[in-house]
This record gives structure tokens, sequence and C-alpha cells, in this order.
């Protein structure tokens, strides 16, 4: 990289500016002496980000790939019992997973299940599916579903569960890649797969 010159991300300009779509994956940044760019990042290296993404509202990213949303579990047989927490979003997990050692501050689940799971590394676990719960992510409807329990170590003092893809479809949450955040679904898919 040049310091102190401006790349752009080869999006295309439109009549009143650059136009908002993704580039190619393939693209390279190329340095322009043209002012395409707002802010300076870094090294003196500048990005632009479009004002929709920029401005839209829903969870933010705390580290560049990471999408967390805030999350809260209850028991709706006993309603006082409620776990409010930040999840990681990993649309390669089915079920929202929590530590084993928030299961009883849930209270009594009428269903609990041991089963074997397999991690992103292919060991296999053993792991308790409970509910029915109560699942309401921020900012979208709440749904009734499952949770995988299992023995976490956590980071740093702090837990880190994982939203799947199971509860982010039931809820009507679609991910923006582009915009590392959670958007309301346009329409529930209900397409059979081949």
């Amino acid at each position: 990289m040049i310091p102190g010159a401006v790349f752009r991300l080869g999006w295309p300009r439109g009549r009143y500016g650059p136009i908002t779509r993704r580039p190619p994956m393939n693209t390279e940044l190329q340095p322009t002496d043209t002012k395409v760019l707002k802010g300076v990042v870094g090294s003196g290296v500048g990005l632009r980000i479009p004002p929709l993404l920029r401005d839209a509202p829903g969870p933010r990213v705390p580290g560049m790939g990471r999408i967390v949303a805030e999350v809260t579990v209850s028991n709706p047989s006993e309603p006082q019992h409620e776990i409010r927490f930040d999840a990681l979003v990993d649309t390669g997990t089915g079920l929202l997973v929590l530590p084993r050692a928030w299961k009883g501050r849930l209270g009594s689940l009428a269903e609990s299940q041991p089963v074997q799971m397999e991690t992103a590394d292919q060991r296999t676990v053993t792991g308790d599916v409970c509910g029915p719960v109560r699942i309401a992510i921020s900012g979208f409807r709440p749904i009734f579903s499952e949770v995988a329990f299992l023995d976490m170590h956590p980071a740093d003092g702090t837990y880190e569960p994982l939203l799947g893809y199971i509860a982010l479809e039931q809820a009507g949450v679609a991910v923006d890649m582009l915009g590392h955040r959670l958007v309301e679904a346009k329409r529930m898919d209900l397409k059979r797969s081949v």
C-alpha cells in the first residue's frame, strides 16, 4: 500500500456518485487521484462506507466479520426465568447454543434430550437440546423453539453463545453480509430444496 494514497473499491460511478453495490470478489484496490473517499482509516488509507449501510439501524459489528445480536431467552411455563445476552451470529450452527452453566437459570424445561453434536473442527461433543423456550432477537419477532446447552470455556471471562440459522429463519431474520448486520427478511422461504 502507498502511504497517504486514496483507494476506492472499484465501485462504478453513477451520475450522482458511486453506485452502492458490492464489487466483484476479485476486484483489487486501485489508487485514484479523485476525492472518492471521505474518512481516513489506519495508515492514511481511506474507505468509503455507502450511506445506505453506514446509517442503517440494527445490531452493529464489534469486530470485522462478526455480527452480534442481543437475545433474550425465557421459559414459557416459568416467565420469571429469563436470560439476556449478546450472541454471535453463526449461520453454520443450527440451534441457539448456550453454555451448560446457564441451563439452571431457565428453571425446569419441559423437554431435555442428550444429543451428539459435531463442532467446526470436527470434534464430537455431547450437549442437551431443551425446550420449548421463547427466543427474542432484539428488533425482531419472538419465536418458540429449542436451545442447545454445551460445555463452554469462557474466553476473557465471558461466554460466547451462538445464534444459529434455525432461530434466525424462524424469526424472519436475514444476515446482511455486506453491512454486517441483521435485517428483516422480506418473506419466509417455503421453496422445497431438491
